[in-house]
């Protein structure tokens, strides 16, 4: 059955006195206390506190990480195996990027939509919804035939995917409280490892039982959906107490709040564009290793998968790098003090990128991690960022942060057919880095005093 509800905002109603020996689950949010259940009567024993770490809170947050790694695995479908699909139904490289661009611009643009409804509907729907629509259209992948079929599905399967992601991270940093950077960047974790298993798990599908298998699908997709409305549904959407913050600020305040939301959002729109960008190259830089070690003048079915799982095990690295770089905006950095990692990361991933195509297999998946790392170090630290700015829209803040970037993302694929197209893969990779080394540079126009007002928020 449902979760009962959990109020947070000051002037609920009071609950209806417990059960003898009953526990009672302390309600979610700051203004919350814990109420102590009432004596239990002689000769009855009263029930076991709950054990630490097993609250229904703890509960909620486990469910939407493992809902993040259900939605992320079902990301990284297409992406390796663009290779087998383009030989299964006969289409140029540039359709293959393509089809990748659209998969980022549907991701992108779904987010501000559901944020908006989620917030004008004080309801979380939308990311159950957008789990179980995933799940279905990359289930029928293995039987597509046609390229006007391919992009339906990915079109329909990455806007579920879109759809998901403001109400997780929004949920996740409500329930998180004051250590919502942390929440955030567990969050973001559980998505990584979600893209690190499918990158490895989706190419052995397709080589051991073929792409018919993807059907399967359906049955976590189904069951992380039904998951996750038991465990956030019921969480209000709203938020009075930040709403009434909000209020009180002078339009001084407002103004610089938004400059620096600005910022943070154009520096994610570079580095998910390099992210993007890197994941083309990936895909062609596999293909190129496979030919050369094959001494094949072309790509036939056989070493377009094993070109797919060397793909595989490269965006895999990506990924574990991009939840190492989570991970250490969370533990690394305080509250007020994100200007840094923001600025920094990108020292760690331009040297990386640009060595990438000029290192051997097992080196490359050294430097891939260290790409990862790179681009991805901000992004958990931003939207947390962007949700204390604008705490009374936590929902469209981790929307302009997330999809609001990937819309404009949705050009790193074609950018990178045409950089390689003009340039070669090795100039390709130096211009993306060139991207990466932008974006760092940009966040230094971020107020560190503003950062450090807003750290208690």
């Amino acid at each position: 059955m449902p979760s009962p509800v959990v109020v947070d905002t000051p002037g609920a109603a009071a609950a209806p006195p417990a059960a003898v020996g009953a526990v009672i689950e302390p309600a979610v949010g700051p203004a919350a206390a814990p109420i102590a259940a009432p004596a239990a009567a002689p000769g009855i024993v009263p029930a076991p506190a709950a054990p630490a770490g097993i609250t229904l809170v703890t509960q909620r947050l486990s469910i939407l990480v493992i809902a993040h790694v259900i939605v992320d695995c079902f990301s990284m479908t297409v992406i390796p195996l663009l290779s087998v699909l383009e030989g299964r139904i006969t289409i140029s490289q540039g359709q293959g990027a393509l089809l990748l661009a659209v998969g980022s611009l549907c991701s992108g643009l779904i987010q501000p939509v559901v944020a908006a409804a989620s917030d004008r509907y004080n309801t979380r729907i939308f990311g159950p919804l957008g789990l179980l629509g995933a799940a279905l259209a990359l289930s029928m992948l293995g039987f597509v035939t046609t390229y006007s079929q391919l992009l339906i599905l990915q079109a329909i399967a990455t806007a579920g995917i879109g759809a998901f992601h403001p109400v997780g991270a929004s949920a996740m940093g409500q329930l998180s409280g004051r250590r919502r950077s942390m929440g955030v960047a567990v969050f973001f974790t559980g998505g990584m490892i979600g893209s690190t298993t499918g990158s490895l798990l989706v190419p052995w599908l397709n080589e051991s039982f073929g792409l018919r298998s993807l059907i399967w699908f359906i049955v976590p997709g189904f069951l992380g959906a039904m998951a996750l409305w038991l465990a956030v549904g019921a969480i209000p959407h709203r938020h009075v107490q930040a709403g009434d913050r909000a209020a009180a600020l002078s339009p001084e305040q407002v103004r610089r709040r938004w400059t620096s939301v600005a910022i943070l959002y154009a520096g994610n729109i570079a580095r998910f564009t390099v992210n993007q960008a890197l994941v083309t190259l990936v895909v062609r830089w596999a293909e190129s290793v496979t030919l050369s070690a094959s001494g094949a003048a072309v790509l036939d079915a056989s070493l377009r998968e094993s070109s797919a799982i060397l793909n595989g095990r490269m965006q895999a690295a990506m990924s574990i790098g991009m939840g190492i770089g989570g991970l250490l905006g969370a533990f690394v950095v305080r509250p007020g003090k994100e200007k840094p990692i923001l600025v920094g990361s990108a020292i760690i991933g331009v040297p990386a990128i640009i060595c990438f195509p000029l290192a051997s297999p097992w080196v490359a998946i050294a430097l891939a991690i260290c790409a990862g790392v790179g681009f991805a170090s901000a992004t958990p630290v931003s939207i947390a960022v962007a949700q204390r700015l604008l705490p009374h829209r936590t929902s469209f803040a981790s929307s302009l942060m997330m999809g609001g970037a990937w819309v404009f993302a949705a050009s790193g694929p074609l950018l990178a057919q045409a950089l390689i197209d003009g340039l070669g893969l090795f100039g390709a990779f130096i211009t993306i880095a060139i991207l990466l080394a932008a974006a760092g540079a940009l966040t230094v126009l971020l107020s560190s005093a503003l950062l450090l007002e807003t750290a208690m928020e």
